[in-house]
């Protein structure tokens, strides 16, 4: 996996995402910052993309990475843990999406309408592959994964 945890560009411009992120990993009992082994939970594998780069990897290309609003967190392959990482991330960000395959959750402070109206998904390499309307939606199809 390609990483490019670009937390600085996030801290400058963004800073409440963050306060956010460091929330959710105290909320979890992990240590925040960008991956030094992927093994480490609640580290960031993506944040702040530059639209080049965001391209060459196959990033969606409407995302918020964008725009320096999101992160991709580390938390491991297991869905029943996505799942619980993303319950944990509900209140303190607008957006989440588990990527079962990729052992990490997306979460970004985007308010959910326009073009970013979906507020729960499950995805894969940039690409939706269910979408759910309320995390308890969410976390029933996200049965199918594992």
């Amino acid at each position: 996996m390609k990483s490019n945890p670009d937390t600085d560009t996030i801290r400058q411009y963004h800073p409440e995402v963050w306060v956010q992120y460091t929330e959710l990993c105290k909320k979890m009992g992990a240590s925040p910052g960008a991956c030094k082994y992927l093994k480490t939970k609640c580290c960031i594998t993506s944040g702040y993309r530059h639209p080049a780069y965001n391209m060459e990897i196959g990033g969606a290309a409407n995302s918020p990475h964008q725009l320096g609003v999101a992160l991709d967190i580390y938390v491991g392959k297991d869905v029943k843990e996505q799942i619980r990482w993303a319950d944990a991330a509900d209140d303190l960000f607008t957006r989440v999406g588990i990527y079962p395959s990729q052992g990490h959750i997306h979460v970004d402070l985007l308010p959910p309408k326009g073009e970013y109206q979906l507020r729960y998904w499950i995805g894969s390499k940039g690409k939706v592959l269910e979408r759910a309307n309320s995390f308890a939606e969410l976390q029933g199809k996200a049965a199918r994964f594992t």
